[in-house]
């Protein structure tokens, strides 16, 4: 299943209705949409980091716990010079009143979207630079991390202000149509989402193999299971075929997952 979190309904709303998203009248912590027939949901976190990294575990809760499912965080986003209503794909992101909450979600060879980084502020940043400014990308991913793998956890931002324009944050339909024009375009991403993920379960199984034969030869312990698992599922997304020279006789577990971390360029 493919989770949207999205802070406001202005926001959501363009999505309720591309697809075609039936609100969840049991829920009452926050509002909560879905489509069965295409294995969507939409959660409307509120406004800011905080919120947002509730509304996550809370949905996870809700949709009966599964992990591994996809997480996409959808917004608006300033930024210096991009024009409004472009799309960013958000590669790196950043904390400002906190340092140690930097991610590096996993980007996907041909998104169709520029990769910008993302600073996420506790209030609207009017000082725009060259990075993505929102207020709940940090809480979205931190999250979202603990319930998935990279490669199934994304933010995409809508540009909404630049240091020259504007939109008017009051008025919901320039936010509708803002977003609502540019949703085919994102609509392919969330094809290919929906494809990693049932290569992923068809993985498994390989996966269960592969770590299995690697155990026998070396001492693994159970948390360098579940490097080398995510590392491997990086491994298959960019690598049609299993190179059985991949593990090298000569390294211990910590340095073999080291070594395959440098190799994917993948930082957990």
């Amino acid at each position: 299943m493919i989770h949207f979190i999205v802070a406001t309904h202005p926001e959501a709303k363009p999505f309720i209705d591309f697809f075609k998203l039936k609100k969840r009248l049991e829920v009452t912590e926050f509002e909560i949409y879905k489509n069965t027939k295409k294995d969507i949901s939409l959660t409307i976190s509120g406004i800011g980091k905080y919120f947002s990294a509730i509304s996550v575990t809370h949905t996870f809760f809700e949709f009966g716990a599964i992990k591994n499912n996809a997480w996409i965080n959808f917004g608006l986003a300033g930024h210096k010079t991009l024009k409004i209503g472009e799309i960013a794909f958000v590669n790196k992101i950043s904390d400002k009143n906190n340092a140690k909450m930097t991610f590096f979600p996993f980007c996907l060879k041909n998104h169709g979207f520029q990769n910008k980084n993302c600073i996420t502020y506790e209030s609207q940043n009017y000082k725009l630079n060259n990075s993505l400014s929102d207020m709940e990308c940090s809480g979205f991913f931190f999250s979202a991390n603990k319930y998935s793998t990279k490669e199934l956890i994304h933010s995409i931002k809508f540009i909404s202000d630049n240091e020259k324009n504007s939109i008017d944050f009051k008025n919901k339909k320039i936010i509708y149509d803002l977003i609502f024009k540019n949703i085919y375009k994102v609509e392919g991403f969330i094809k290919e989402i929906h494809e990693i993920q049932k290569k992923n379960f068809a993985l498994d199984i390989k996966l269960e193999k592969i770590i299995k034969k690697f155990s026998k030869e070396k001492k693994i312990t159970l948390y360098q299971k579940n490097e080398l698992k995510k590392l491997l599922q990086i491994y298959f997304l960019k690598y049609d075929k299993f190179n059985n020279d991949l593990f090298i006789k000569d390294k211990n577990p910590k340095e073999q997952i080291e070594s395959l971390k440098k190799d994917l360029d993948y930082e957990f």
